[in-house]
């Protein structure tokens, strides 16, 4: 994230007087050993948070990648990953070509939920809050001609104090068809932890 927008979450912090909560990995355990698997919120430049919509918090929206060729993706949407391998949710998505044109637009669905590495709470961040990456295979469906395909969906969030090498946007493979591997950096991504299936948070 932008170093303005760490700032703010830094003052956010010594306001909120927020704790630091254990790391959760991809079997729903956290560092420290407690069991229980993990739910999460993931927001993909939309949705709200308890300090307002992710978008107003100083990253910029939708989330954009790059393919090789010039080709951009936005996209956009929400959802739940229920650790180790449930998700749901979807948004939409926006496919221009290198001059700008637009070519496609229209909605993704999470199917399948591929992995989800979480790098834990971020400094001066709500305790909730989480850095991470997690790969989910979706369905695109274009809103004009019946288009549809699947694709990876990577999101990554990385938020202050969290270990560098996480992308803080998006990129998607599409299946048999354009790799929009180039995040365009930052992008207002993030991981809510909701706590563990018996109720009781990490």
């Amino acid at each position: 994230m932008n170093r303005s927008f760490r700032s703010a979450l830094l003052l956010v912090a010594l306001v909120l007087a927020c704790s630091v909560t254990g790391v959760i990995d991809v079997r729903g355990t956290s560092a420290a050993g407690s069991p229980g698997h993990a739910t999460y919120r993931y927001l993909v430049g939309a949705g709200f948070t308890e300090l307002g919509q992710v978008c107003d918090l100083g990253v910029p929206c939708p989330d954009e990648a790059m393919a090789s060729n010039g080709d951009t993706i936005e996209m956009s949407g929400e959802g739940t990953l229920r650790l180790p391998h449930s998700v749901s949710g979807g948004g939409s998505f926006l496919h221009k070509d290198s001059a700008g044109n637009v070519l496609q637009v229209g909605i993704w669905t999470a199917k399948k939920l591929l992995s989800f590495e979480s790098l834990g709470p971020g400094t001066g961040t709500p305790s909730t809050w989480e850095g991470g990456r997690a790969l989910i295979q979706i369905r695109l469906a274009a809103d004009e001609g019946g288009i549809e395909a699947n694709a990876i969906l990577e999101v990554g969030c990385e938020l202050p104090g969290n270990p560098p090498g996480i992308i803080e946007g998006v990129t998607l493979k599409v299946v048999d068809g354009l790799d929009f591997n180039q995040a365009v950096e930052p992008r207002a991504t993030l991981f809510i932890n909701l706590g563990t299936a018996d109720g009781q948070a990490d």
